[in-house]
C-alpha cells in the first residue's frame, strides 16, 4: 500500500444530485464562490506551508501524481466533491488531504481497512513502515507525464479580437468555467494551442482536446456598478465554453 500519514477521514455525507456532485440551488458548487459576498477577506498566503503536516500533504500528492494515478482535473474535482460544510471550514491543505484520500480509495489503491489501520497507528504513535511494493509494480494509469498540450488538426474557431459570449453552462461535475463569468461578453486577447479538456478528463471520459483562449472581460461586465473603474479580468476558457457575438457590446456594459 502507499504510505499515508492521514490523521482523519472524509465525511460520510452523501452528495445531492448525481453521484459525486454537490449542488446548491443555483447549480453552483461550493468552491465556485467568485464574486460572492460574506466569505471574509482573501487569505493570500493560504497555499504556503506553515506546518510539518502540510509539507507531508504536499509530498503525498506529488508522490502519488508521480505514479500517474490520476490527472490534475480529477484531483481538482475531488476537492470540489468535499461536502459544503466541511469545504467552507477546511483549510487549503486539509482539502488537499481529503481529496487524495478519496481518489486513492475510489481507485482501489488503498482500502478503507488499510486507512483505518494507519489512522490508528498515527493516533497511538506506533507507526509501522509499510511494505514496499516489488519492483515493476504497475498502477492504473491516467493522463500523465506527457503533459496536457495536444495537437489537433482543426483550426481554432476564434481569433484575437473576436467578441465572444460565454455559455450559460450548468454542468453536473467538473468545469473550468466559473459561475460569475457565464453569459458574459468579452474579447479574445490570446489564442493558445489545444489542451486536454478538463470537463471530460476529470471524469475519465476522454481527453477531448480543445483550443484555449484568454478572454478579456471588463470589470463592469462581470461586477456591474460595484466594479472598480477601468478594471478588467482575463480568464482562460476552452472553446466549447464560448460562442461568437456581434462586435457591439450591449449598451451599459462598457467600461466606465
Amino acid at each position: 500500500m502507499l504510505c499515508l500519514w492521514i490523521g482523519f477521514h472524509i465525511s460520510g455525507s452523501r452528495p445531492r444530485g448525481e453521484e459525486g456532485c454537490y449542488l446548491s440551488e443555483d447549480m453552483k458548487d461550493v468552491h465556485d464562490i467568485g464574486g460572492m459576498r460574506g466569505f471574509g477577506p482573501i487569505v493570500r498566503d493560504e497555499a504556503q506551508l506553515h506546518e510539518e503536516w502540510e509539507r507531508r500533504v504536499l509530498g503525498t500528492v506529488l508522490s502519488v501524481r508521480e505514479h500517474h494515478l490520476f490527472s490534475i482535473d480529477a484531483f481538482r474535482h475531488a476537492i470540489e466533491r468535499i461536502p459544503e460544510a466541511v469545504y467552507v471550514s477546511a483549510t487549503y491543505f486539509v482539502r488537499w488531504r481529503m481529496a487524495i484520500e478519496r481518489l486513492l480509495l475510489e481507485r482501489d489503491i488503498i482500502t478503507r481497512e488499510e486507512l483505518d489501520r494507519r489512522f490508528e497507528e498515527c493516533s497511538t504513535g506506533k507507526v509501522v513502515e509499510p511494505r514496499k511494493p516489488r519492483d515493476g509494480t504497475q498502477y492504473p494509469r491516467g493522463i500523465h507525464g506527457s503533459g496536457y498540450y495536444r495537437k489537433i488538426n482543426t483550426p481554432a474557431v476564434f481569433k484575437r479580437g473576436d467578441h465572444v459570449e460565454t455559455r450559460n453552462l450548468k454542468p453536473i461535475g467538473h468545469t473550468r468555467l466559473p459561475g460569475y463569468a457565464r453569459s458574459k461578453t468579452g474579447v479574445v486577447a490570446r489564442v493558445y494551442p489545444a489542451y486536454v479538456f478538463p470537463d471530460t478528463a476529470a471524469h475519465e471520459r476522454g481527453e477531448n482536446p480543445q483550443y484555449l483562449y484568454s478572454v478579456r472581460f471588463s470589470g463592469y461586465m462581470l461586477w456591474g456598478k460595484d466594479a472598480e473603474p477601468n478594471s478588467a479580468v482575463y480568464i482562460d476558457l476552452f472553446e466549447s465554453y464560448l460562442k461568437q457575438v456581434s462586435e457591439s457590446i450591449p449598451e451599459g456594459n462598457n467600461e466606465r
